[in-house]
C-alpha cells in the first residue's frame, strides 16, 4: 500500500531538522530578515508557529509511522510536507536575500521531491477502500471546490481592478514587492489541487480521498498560522489587518473539520473494523 515509506520518512527527518534550523534562526538571529516592518512580523510570527506547532506534529507523525506504519500518520505527514512546500515557497521567493537562502531552497526542493516520491508509491485504491462509506464526501468536496473558485474570483477581480484602474492591490503596497507572491502561490499550488481533489472526492475516486486529506491537513495548519500572523500584524502597527481574521478562522475550522472527518473514518485494516 505504501512503498518506499522508509525513503519518505528519512527525507522527512532531514526536512524536520532543516525546519528547526530555519524557524529557530528566524526567531533568534538578529537582523536575519532585511524586509520592511510588515514582512518582518509575518516571517517571525510564522517561524514561531513552525517551531512550536508544526515541528512537534512532524515529530509525532514520524513516530507513529515508524512505530505502526500508520496510514493516518502518513497522510498527516504528507499534509505537513505540503505545508512546508507552500510555506517555504514564500520564504524562497518573497524573503529578501539573507543567510538562509540556500536553506529555503533545500526545504522547498526536498519537500517537493518527498511529496512526489510518496504519491508515486501510494496505492490510492487500497487506501480509499479503508475509508468508511458514511463520510459526507460531497460536503467536504463542496468546500474544497468553493475555496478554489473563491480564490480564483478574488484574485481575478483584484488583477482586473489593476488593469482598469491602475491601483495596486493593498498587499503589494504593504510588502513592497514588485508582484503579488500570494496570488502566484495560491493560483499555482492551492487552486488547482483543491479543485481536482474536490472534484475527485465528489465522485468518490481513490485519489480524491488521498489528495483531499493531505490538502485539508495542510489547509488547517496554514490557515491557523495565518490567523496567528494576522493577530501579530494587527497588534504591531497594522490594526486594519484584523478584518481578515474571521476569514482565516473560517478556513481553519472548516479545513480542520473536513480533514478530521476523513482521518477518523480511515480504518487500519478493512472497512468493517473500527479503529
Amino acid at each position: 500500500m505504501i512503498k518506499k515509506q522508509k525513503t519518505v520518512a528519512n527525507l522527512s527527518i532531514i526536512i524536520l531538522i532543516l525546519l528547526i534550523f530555519a524557524s529557530a534562526g528566524g526567531l533568534y538571529l538578529d537582523n536575519l530578515y532585511r524586509d520592511n516592518d510588515f514582512l518582518k512580523i509575518v516571517w517571525e510570527s510564522t517561524d514561531l508557529l513552525v517551531l512550536f506547532l508544526i515541528v512537534p506534529i512532524f515529530i509525532i507523525s514520524l513516530y507513529f509511522i515508524k512505530k505502526s506504519a500508520s496510514i493516518r500518520a502518513y497522510l498527516i505527514l504528507l499534509g505537513l510536507l505540503d505545508f512546508t512546500l507552500y510555506n517555504y515557497g514564500y520564504y524562497l521567493f518573497a524573503v529578501s536575500f539573507n543567510w538562509f537562502f540556500l536553506l529555503y531552497v533545500a526545504l522547498y526542493v526536498l519537500s517537493a521531491i518527498t511529496i512526489i516520491i510518496a504519491l508515486l508509491n501510494l496505492d490510492s485504491k487500497l487506501i480509499a477502500q479503508r475509508f468508511r462509506t458514511k463520510i459526507p464526501t460531497k460536503l467536504i468536496a463542496g468546500f474544497m471546490i468553493f475555496v478554489s473558485i473563491s480564490l480564483t474570483i478574488v484574485y481575478s477581480v483584484m488583477t482586473f481592478g489593476f488593469i482598469f484602474s491602475g491601483n495596486l492591490p493593498v498587499i503589494i503596497e504593504r510588502t513592497g514587492h514588485p508582484t503579488n507572491i500570494v496570488f502566484a502561490m495560491d493560483l499555482s499550488l492551492v487552486v488547482p489541487v483543491y479543485a481536482i481533489a474536490g472534484i475527485w472526492l465528489w465522485k468518490r475516486k481513490p485519489w480524491g480521498y488521498v489528495l483531499s486529506t493531505i490538502s485539508l491537513v495542510k489547509g488547517a495548519l496554514y490557515n491557523l498560522v495565518l490567523s496567528f500572523v494576522t493577530l501579530q500584524i494587527a497588534d504591531n502597527g497594522f490594526p486594519e489587518s484584523i478584518n481578515e481574521l474571521p476569514l482565516w478562522l473560517f478556513f481553519t475550522i472548516a479545513s480542520f473539520i473536513g480533514g478530521l472527518f476523513l482521518l477518523i473514518n480511515l480504518n487500519r485494516t478493512d472497512k468493517n473494523k473500527r479503529i
